[in-house]
């Protein structure tokens, strides 16, 4: 008992610390975008993940990370993680950070259900409620009828789609893969599609722009791993809740940094997403609870 409360708190806090890592790269991607390619934001920064990865884990790990019994899933991993940062970094550009947040969280409820059918993960009535609280929060900070530049809406109704189908299968593959080779085939795979892209795209960055760069490839690494390693504690459909602290995040982020005001509606609805997550609290498993 003892080892499974651990295992689910554990599985939470690092999903929250993926939420926070997300977000704040995704605000570096949205100061960068105004100035910068979206296509060369996304291609440099898989280059540079890939030197850090080597960095890092290379030492201790060495021929390790190249371990993989699952190729195939892992290529189709790193191409929806390119796909993903393509279409969320672009609606960066033309929504506010809270708005094209807000709308990606149509991920939680796909993901639930993708887990009840691929993985077969029993969905509680705890864990559902907190999803539609979730929701709830949501749809308050998004304010139906706003306007906003229509098409853009569609970027972050992909990148949801997207983001599910990566994340059941991120958990799918926790059972065979260690998380820093998954890191790794997910980053290489964005590398080699950049590398042939990047000569019909390159801009040269300026010094700052390389800074922020580099600062987004780190930050977007800690995110990814955090999240590859929460899977490996918890079941993907208990940790949908705690997405929606992404939404409280990026509304203080545009709030903070980008001068996108809250109004009490938001407010109101930040504080639902945070009832959302206490509520899912109890709800977390660990991947061995049988134990």
């Amino acid at each position: 008992m003892q080892k499974y409360i651990k295992c689910r708190y554990l599985g939470i806090v690092l999903v929250v610390l993926a939420t926070l890592f997300f977000t704040t790269m995704d605000s570096i991607a949205k100061h960068l975008v105004q100035t910068y390619s979206v296509v060369n934001i996304t291609c440099i920064r898989y280059v540079i993940q890939v030197g850090l990865i080597v960095l890092i884990f290379g030492p201790r790990h060495g021929t390790d990370i190249l371990i993989t019994k699952k190729t195939g899933p892992q290529v189709i991993r790193g191409l929806l993680v390119v796909a993903i940062s393509l279409s969320f970094f672009t609606s960066l550009k033309y929504l506010p950070i809270a708005e094209a947040t807000a709308i990606t969280f149509l991920s939680p409820v796909l993901t639930v259900v993708l887990a009840l059918v691929l993985l077969k993960e029993k969905i509680t009535g705890r864990l559902f409620v907190a999803v539609l609280l979730g929701i709830v929060g949501v749809t308050a900070i998004i304010k139906p009828g706003i306007e906003v530049v229509s098409w853009a809406i569609t970027l972050p109704i992909l990148t949801a789609i997207l983001y599910s189908l990566y994340e059941v299968l991120t958990k799918k593959l926790s059972d065979t893969e260690s998380a820093y080779s998954s890191l790794f085939y997910s980053t290489v795979v964005g590398a080699v599609v950049s590398g042939l892209i990047l000569p019909f795209t390159w801009q040269q960055p300026s010094i700052e722009q390389f800074f922020f760069l580099s600062l987004l490839s780190m930050v977007g690494l800690l995110a990814h791993y955090s999240l590859i390693l929460a899977l490996q504690f918890t079941t993907v459909s208990s940790i949908q809740p705690y997405h929606f602290l992404s939404l409280l995040w990026a509304c203080l982020s545009g709030y903070w940094i980008f001068d996108e005001a809250l109004d009490g509606l938001s407010i109101l609805g930040m504080l639902i997403i945070a009832l959302s997550g206490f509520l899912a609290l109890e709800v977390g498993t660990c991947s061995d609870d049988k134990k």
